[in-house]
């Protein structure tokens, strides 16, 4: 899966990845899947990042407002979500893939 990590103001780091628990809780959450945004409505992609960086950090408690501060104290946040995006992204570590037995 592609990855790509973004450092905040404070030091910290979150990461960015796909992952099916995003897309079944940005389901839950808006009542639809990512497949009928129409790319018009902001607050569904702001939606949709919040419940990817949620689902992909266990210790993101940030409800949507404070999300939502957190993305106007730092910027970079955007690029790297738009680099995410466009494909620019860390590439998958060899060791990071798990065999799977059949």
């Amino acid at each position: 899966m592609r990855q790509t990590t973004v450092k905040l103001n404070d030091g910290s780091e979150l990461i960015i990845k796909n992952s099916n628990r995003t897309l079944l809780k940005f389901e839950e959450l808006r009542g639809k899947s990512i497949g009928e945004m129409d790319g018009k409505s902001t607050d569904s992609i702001y939606w949709l990042y919040a419940t990817l960086l949620g689902c992909n950090r266990l210790t993101f408690d940030l409800n949507f407002e404070d999300f939502i501060d957190l993305l106007d104290e730092n910027p970079q946040i955007w690029t790297a979500f738009n680099n995410f995006n466009k494909g620019e992204t860390e590439p998958e570590k060899p060791e990071a893939k798990k065999k799977v037995k059949a």
